[in-house]
């Protein structure tokens, strides 16, 4: 009888265990209210949130750094996934951040290469989902340009599958890359343009297996708008932003780290370190507001 009953009672206190485990699981699932209290309270220097976040801000983002905007959308995907968009976005363009995380804070993507005034969106593009993310952003002062990045969602995954540029301006002549075809298997775009060589002309994107994102190997209108900054021969007032500037930024945040664990006051433990940034391939963009 004595064995029974204690059999009994552990059989009893392992359910309730396992009641209060389910409870306390459901209650850490998040919404986009306690998402935004997360990422403001993580901007402040709140090293936990940061840590809940996994590492949302970049190591070198100063502690209270005034943003633009911070916009948080969601989704829900085929195959039932909660999806939340966070887009986060500073004067300075190097602390810009673009993150998603489902409903039990699992970080799919974290994108630190975002820059100027951006625009981003969840859509259905030929019967699947994208998240799209739109830049329009300066470059040697007067050039203005827009770039298009895809974000796709395949086997559980979000992966940047697409970026190019789509539009550029400078005196008063606009050169344009639309999308006009879009499958798994390639991208069709349309360039108009007042230069000849240009005009009219269809660029496809073909999906690379092995790069898994479509690519081009001519890429004449990157090409273009490559060529175009480079022959810029006017004096430029406005800083730059290079890769030296990035490496400065990361270099003075160490120092001052270093001088906060010399002088230890309220330490930055829980902070992850994100990967690096591509801004290498951004032609020197400006340090601007908005357009």
């Amino acid at each position: 009888m004595p064995k029974i009953l204690i059999s009994t009672l552990f059989i009893i206190a392992l359910l309730l265990n396992c009641t209060q485990q389910n409870t306390n699981t459901a209650s850490e699932r998040i919404n986009g209210n306690k998402l935004e209290l997360l990422v403001k309270d993580a901007i402040q220097g709140n090293a936990i949130s940061n840590f809940k976040l996994s590492g949302f801000l970049i190591s070198y983002t100063p502690p209270g750094e005034n943003y633009n905007k911070l916009i948080i959308d969601s989704t829900v995907t085929s195959s039932g996934i909660k999806l939340y968009s966070v887009l986060l976005e500073f004067p300075n363009p190097v602390f810009n951040i673009l993150a998603v995380y489902d409903e039990n804070l699992s970080l799919y993507l974290q994108d630190n290469s975002l820059n100027g005034n951006i625009a981003v969106a969840w859509e259905n593009i030929s019967e699947k989902q994208y998240l799209v993310s739109s830049e329009n952003f300066l470059s040697k002062d007067r050039i203005e340009l827009s770039r298009l990045s895809l974000y796709s969602f395949a086997d559980s995954k979000l992966s940047l599958v697409f970026r190019s540029f789509t539009r550029i301006k400078e005196a008063g002549k606009i050169h344009e890359q639309n999308i006009i075809f879009l499958d798994e298997e390639k991208i069709t775009t349309r360039i108009t343009s007042n230069n000849k060589n240009l005009n009219n002309k269809t660029v496809t994107y073909n999906y690379s297996t092995r790069d898994q994102k479509y690519v081009n190997t001519g890429n004449i209108f990157y090409n273009f708008i490559l060529a175009e900054i480079k022959n810029a021969s006017w004096k430029i007032e406005k800083p730059e932003l290079t890769m030296e500037t990035v490496e400065k930024i990361r270099a003075d945040s160490k120092r001052t780290k270093q001088n906060k664990n010399e002088n230890p006051i309220n330490g930055d433990q829980g902070f992850l370190r994100s990967s690096d940034t591509d801004w290498s391939h951004t032609f020197n963009t400006c340090v601007t507001k908005h357009l």
